[in-house]
């Protein structure tokens, strides 16, 4: 398991606004001193809802709102670019694998995978990692990866032949037929709507030599609900989606809960790089969520660090 070493000090980061509906969020999955001495206080969240995980993204992006340079595909630049952010560079990267350690599963796309091949989802940060064992959490959060038709994966991707860590690829029929047709190695299947003690003895656990697909929904389209409400009943309670496309995609189904938007001093620019939803329709002006702040972290005037909550009108429900 490879570790990345950060000096705390260096990476701490200030709050300078907090809403009090903060308070309300009672649950603190991975208690963490070294979470104190980064951000200041525990990683808080809600209860879960009994129908699916809580559902929290993290990205980073320029002032602009771009999550790639044109000729870097990998949102790992936009924060390690920014030649003027110091260590508030490093703290983006804390917080990914802090938000990962505090969650039972990550999720990434297909497309995201084929840019860096040694993508994997646990924590990086060896010290919150004990925390994370210390607060009986398995060493691997869940992998899932995810997709329509799995022709965007990169079926020879190092994730999706790990021994250790449990990686299940999720989508659709259609999906299922063209991993069996192109995938070289062993594949079991399950259908997200068996029950849930069917499941479960499915589900990989860290070990296996097969690939795990969930396959929901019909033809070339899995059925999300499904799926978010199969992983729930697994004992899945939070969820961190680390893929740009399918965050939004969830956006407009009104099942994001939220967004930890951490933002580089940079401008990027043109229509050629990587927005959040780039390929999805975008709302009216009419019909939109709303995103209240709930918190901002200042490392310097060249980086800053935001939380937000998702609030979405009743047709969105």
């Amino acid at each position: 398991m490879n570790t990345v070493p950060f000096d705390y000090e260096q990476i701490k980061i200030r709050s300078i606004y907090r809403s009090e509906d903060l308070e309300t969020f009672r649950e603190i999955p991975v208690p963490s001193p070294i979470v104190e001495q980064v951000y200041g206080e525990p990683l808080r969240f809600p209860q879960a809802p009994e129908e699916r995980p809580y559902l929290y993204a993290s990205f980073v992006m320029s002032v602009d709102g771009r999550m790639a340079y044109a000729n870097q595909p990998s949102a790992f630049y936009v924060a390690a670019k920014n030649e003027r952010g110091g260590a508030g560079r490093d703290t983006d990267f804390w917080l990914l694998n802090a938000l990962r350690a505090v969650g039972d599963a990550s999720l990434i796309g297909g497309n995201s995978l084929k840019t860096d091949p040694d993508y994997a989802m646990y924590c990086l940060d060896a010290g919150m990692q004990r925390d994370r064992l210390w607060a009986r959490y398995p060493r691997y959060p869940l992998n899932l990866v995810m997709s329509l038709d799995a022709r965007d994966v990169p079926l020879d991707h190092a994730l999706l032949r790990s021994r250790e860590i449990p990686v299940v690829l999720v989508t659709s029929p259609q999906g299922l037929e063209y991993v069996r047709a192109h995938f070289a190695g062993e594949i079991s299947s399950a259908d997200a709507s068996q029950p849930e003690e069917e499941l479960k003895l499915w589900l990989p656990k860290g070990g296996e030599t097969q690939l795990h697909v969930l396959v929901s929904g019909e033809n070339s389209m899995p059925d999300t609900p499904l799926v978010l409400r199969a992983l729930r009943g697994l004992g899945i309670r939070r969820l961190l989606v680390e893929s740009p496309g399918y965050a939004h995609y969830l956006v407009t189904q009104g099942l994001m809960d939220e967004f930890f938007l951490n933002q580089s001093g940079v401008y990027i620019g043109g229509g050629d790089t990587m927005t959040i939803g780039k390929a999805g329709k975008g709302f009216s002006s009419e019909l939109h969520p709303h995103m209240q702040l709930l918190q901002e972290h200042v490392y310097n005037e060249y980086f800053q660090y935001f939380r937000y909550r998702f609030h979405y009108p009743s047709s969105l429900n």
